[in-house]
């Protein structure tokens, strides 16, 4: 981009790739969202260990990662998303540069970046 194209205006196109949840399994990662009980922490979301010190032992629960603390894992994964819950996309955004704008200035898409399981979905953010 140059000096002429930030003093006249102008518009620019360009494609990013993301992570959107998948439309097979709405994001479940499970083939028609069936679900069963994690064989790993029977349903409880946490599992716990035993961390030995020196001469005494010591018992910490943590989440469980094979079902991510949920307690359901897949009855049988998704075809889409393999079970991850998520696919890449690519998507094409148009900036339109204002007449003045300076080296730096920033342009923000909201709720456009990438969607990942209990996070709010991110911007995109265009900089001059």
């Amino acid at each position: 981009m140059g000096l002429a194209e930030l003093y006249n205006g102008a518009t620019q196109s360009f494609n990013v790739n993301r992570n959107v949840y998948c439309t097979g399994c709405r994001g479940t990662g499970a083939e028609g969202g069936e679900t069963k009980e994690c064989p790993t922490c029977k349903g409880r979301g946490v599992v716990l260990q035993m961390v030995n010190m020196g001469i005494a032992q010591m018992q910490m629960q943590q989440p469980c990662n094979k079902c991510a603390g949920k307690g359901r894992t897949a009855a049988k994964h998704c075809t889409s998303c393999r079970g991850k819950r998520t696919v890449q996309e690519g998507k094409q955004f148009t900036v339109d540069i204002e007449k003045g704008m300076r080296n730096g200035d920033k342009v923000t898409f909201e709720k456009e970046g990438e969607q990942q399981l209990d996070m709010i979905q991110g911007d995109i953010i265009f900089v001059i």
